[in-house]
C-alpha cells in the first residue's frame, strides 16, 4: 500500500563546507526519512482484493425457503489525496432452492449483479487509531427464475429489475500491530441486492503478510431484521 511520510527524531549532523575555510562546519538537524509502507490499516493505500460472502436473511420465512445467499466482489481501492480514498466494487450474489411435493417439483432461483463507486474520508492518516466516514452508491440488476415440472406439466416464468440504492457510515481503524488492525463501523443501506435495508454494525479485520499481500474477515449484522454477513478474501497492494 502507499507509503507514508514520517520523520526521524534523532539528530543528525550535516556537514556543510564552510565559505571561508576547508574544514566543514557541523549542524544539527532532523532530516526527514520515508517511513516502510509496513502499516496494518488498508486506508490511503491502493489495493485490490476479492471476496467471497454468505448471507444469512433475517426473515426465518425466507431462510427457511431458500437457505443462505452466497456472492462474490471484486473491489479497488486508490487513493486521490492523504485524506480520501477512492473506492469501487463489482460483484454477484445469488441463491436458489429446489421444492417439491413428490408429483411436481418447483425450482426457484435468484441471481444479482451490481457495481458501486464512493469516497473513504479518513481524519489521522498517520495514527494508529483513524477515524473515517464513507458513502457510496450502488446499481444492481437482479433476476429471478421460476420453474416446475411433473405431474402437472412445464412452467417457465421469469422477472428481472435494476434498482440504485446508497450506503453511508462511520467507523474507526484501530492498528494492533505492523500486521493486524481492526475497523468495527456503523452503515446505513437504502436497500441492497437482497432487499435488506437500515442500519447495521460490522466489523473488519485485517492481516498483512509481508508488504503486499493481506488477507481479510468481515462481520455484519442488520439492527432490523437480524440479517447476518459473513465473508473474507485476499488483496494484493499495487
Amino acid at each position: 500500500m502507499a507509503p507514508n511520510a514520517t520523520y526521524r527524531t534523532t539528530p543528525t549532523e550535516v556537514l556543510i563546507p564552510a565559505a571561508d575555510s576547508r574544514q566543514p562546519r557541523q549542524f544539527q538537524g532532523e532530516p526527514p526519512q520515508r517511513r516502510s509502507s509496513g502499516r496494518s490499516g488498508i486506508l490511503g493505500k491502493p489495493f485490490v482484493a476479492l471476496a467471497g460472502r454468505t448471507v444469512r436473511p433475517g426473515d426465518e420465512d425466507l431462510r427457511e425457503v431458500f437457505g443462505n445467499a452466497a456472492g462474490v466482489s471484486l473491489m479497488v481501492n486508490a487513493p486521490l489525496s492523504e485524506f480520501v480514498d477512492l473506492r469501487m466494487s463489482l460483484g454477484s450474489g445469488w441463491t436458489g432452492t429446489s421444492i417439491t411435493d413428490g408429483l411436481d417439483t418447483v425450482d426457484l432461483d435468484f441471481t444479482a449483479v451490481g457495481v458501486s463507486a464512493g469516497l473513504v474520508g479518513h481524519f489521522q492518516p498517520n495514527n494508529a487509531v483513524d477515524p473515517y466516514v464513507f458513502g457510496n452508491l450502488m446499481y444492481v440488476d437482479l433476476d429471478f427464475e421460476a420453474s416446475s415440472s411433473g405431474y402437472s406439466g412445464e412452467f417457465n416464468s421469469h422477472a428481472s429489475e435494476s434498482m440504485v440504492g446508497y450506503n453511508v457510515g462511520a467507523g474507526v481503524q484501530c492498528e494492533l500491530n505492523k500486521n493486524v488492525s481492526i475497523s468495527p463501523y456503523l452503515s446505513y443501506t437504502d436497500e441492497d441486492e437482497y432487499g435488506n435495508g437500515g442500519a447495521s454494525i460490522g466489523a473488519m479485520l485485517n492481516i498483512w503478510g509481508g508488504e503486499t499481500l493481506m488477507v481479510f474477515l468481515e462481520a455484519n449484522q442488520s439492527l432490523g431484521d437480524g440479517t447476518r454477513i459473513l465473508g473474507g478474501g485476499a488483496g494484493l497492494q499495487f
